[in-house]
């Protein structure tokens, strides 16, 4: 019935979001040992769930990780494409994982399609809807996506060349593009002639208490070459004195080795507690016993982390710096090098009156831009723009 439902039916009622997301269904699903736990799907998830609450029929097409579920707790549906091993080599490419994902959209038969993060999914999306007349929402999950000539930094394994030809064809194809702030709005309309729509990033932040003045110096990320957890490992050294809890689990099976290496680096500093991979809800206790948060991150879209790390009043020291609507791009202490990034920690852990003055900052930047209602009424907003495009 679903699929022959009129679109005088579809008129009269919120349009259905699906998210297109490989890997979500571990943390909806909160799977014990899933070694899962990436930005995109932490942010989807959020959404996910604040939509539904707001009323909006939530689904997801996904890969199938042998849950076999057809709707999670919060009343998402569920559907399946392929299993993330599945097929012979260079033919599997079309089968399964073609002719999958494009029958699990068919079978979720939504308004709207979300997907998110640079990959070939993009163009399948993009495609599908094109051809069913549904809504495409891309949503960037990095400031590469909009950086074609750095986008061989995201797509570095087999047939990265593929996938990474097929996704900017595919982004030409979306209805409508999110940005998470101003550095990749400007990016996306230089190179793709496209101006997307800026909503950052949000957090549901669970409350607690705030910053602890005696935390650890906390890293939390997947442990990737980009990512240069080694850094963490070197402010350890430098500052024997202070504690630093690292947590994070390899991105994929390629890079297990730099996570070995990581790990056993990391059990020779003393100061230095290594923790590896957390589920994402476990992370939160983390946070709650965290001073100091770093990202030693070469690039990023918009860490996740930082959200966690501000609503508690934890100062952040990174190297990047995003830019915001209103022009402020002094959020968070900014280093150049990693002489700068020791030299503010050394300030931020001994002296507490600057230590308490750069959490309320914080604090401010992420009760002014990063709530979750603002977040809903922008996608709400962006959803009946999306709609009434469709009925004209």
């Amino acid at each position: 019935m679903r699929v022959n439902e009129v679109e005088t039916t579809r008129d009269e009622r919120k349009p259905e979001i699906c998210f297109v997301a490989p890997n979500l269904t571990p943390l909806l699903f909160t799977k014990k040992g899933a070694n899962i736990a990436g930005g995109a799907e932490f942010r989807q998830r959020i959404l996910a769930r604040a939509l539904i609450r707001q009323g909006f029929r939530v689904c997801l097409v996904t890969l199938d990780r042998g849950e076999r579920l057809t709707e999670s707790a919060e009343g998402i549906r569920v559907f399946y494409s392929h299993s993330p091993e599945g097929g012979w080599p260079v033919i599997r490419f079309i089968h399964p994982r073609l002719t999958s994902w494009w029958r699990a959209l068919r079978q979720a038969d939504a308004d709207i399609y979300f997907q998110s993060t640079a990959g070939f999914l993009t163009l399948v999306v993009g495609c599908f809807c094109r051809w069913h007349g549904r809504r495409f929402l891309y949503s960037a999950a990095h400031d590469l996506d909009f950086q074609p000539r750095q986008l061989w930094r995201i797509f570095q394994r087999r047939a990265g060349w593929r996938d990474r030809l097929l996704y900017q064809w595919g982004v030409r194809l979306a209805h409508a593009i999110v940005a998470q702030h101003q550095g990749q709005v400007s990016d996306c309309m230089k190179w793709y002639k496209r101006e997307p729509v800026e909503i950052p990033n949000c957090y549901d932040w669970p409350g607690g208490e705030p910053a602890k003045s005696d935390g650890v110096v906390l890293w939390v990320s997947t442990i990737r070459k980009w990512k240069r957890p080694e850094l963490f490992l070197e402010l350890a050294r430098q500052l024997p004195h202070l504690r630093f809890r690292m947590i994070g689990g390899p991105g994929d099976s390629s890079e297990l080795p730099l996570f070995e290496t990581i790990r056993a680096e990391a059990s020779r500093i003393p100061n230095l507690a290594f923790v590896g991979f957390v589920p994402v809800d476990e992370v939160e206790r983390h946070f709650d016993e965290a001073r100091v948060f770093v990202n030693t991150s070469d690039f990023e879209g918009f860490p996740n982390t930082f959200l966690q790390s501000w609503a508690r009043r934890i100062p952040t020291v990174s190297f990047i710096a995003p830019c915001f609507r209103d022009g402020n791009q002094g959020i968070g202490v900014i280093c150049r090098d990693l002489g700068e990034m020791k030299t503010a920690l050394i300030e931020l852990c001994e002296n507490d009156r600057r230590w308490a003055a750069e959490g309320i900052k914080v604090r401010e930047q992420f009760l002014k831009f990063h709530s979750v209602k603002a977040a809903v009424d922008s996608y709400t907003h962006l959803f009946d723009q999306l709609m009434q495009f469709q009925r004209t």
